[in-house]
């Protein structure tokens, strides 16, 4: 299956140091949550994307926190606050 192959790629750079301190490797991986169906863990990732993102792109994890917010139709006051308060 395409998933388990992508799923497993993915978590072998979780024990490399070169890509488990990367925004982009965990804003990646939050996009394979998402087409497994967890955002819990999609959020997670997109977290710490963002703690570890430089300054001039924080407003894309902020987006994809917030779009990710949005669209689960639960959390719609926290996806406005997230827009608003975007760097």
């Amino acid at each position: 299956d395409d998933k388990v192959l992508i799923g497993s790629f993915l978590a072998t750079g979780l024990n490399s140091p070169v890509y488990n301190t990367s925004w982009l490797y965990f804003h990646t991986i939050s996009l394979y949550w998402r087409l497994m169906g967890n955002a819990s863990q999609a959020l997670n990732c997109l977290f710490q994307s963002y703690l570890l993102s430089p300054s001039n792109v924080k407003d894309l994890t902020y987006l994809s926190m917030a779009l990710l917010l949005y669209n689960s139709q639960l959390n719609i006051n926290e996806a406005i606050y997230l827009l608003y308060e975007s760097p």
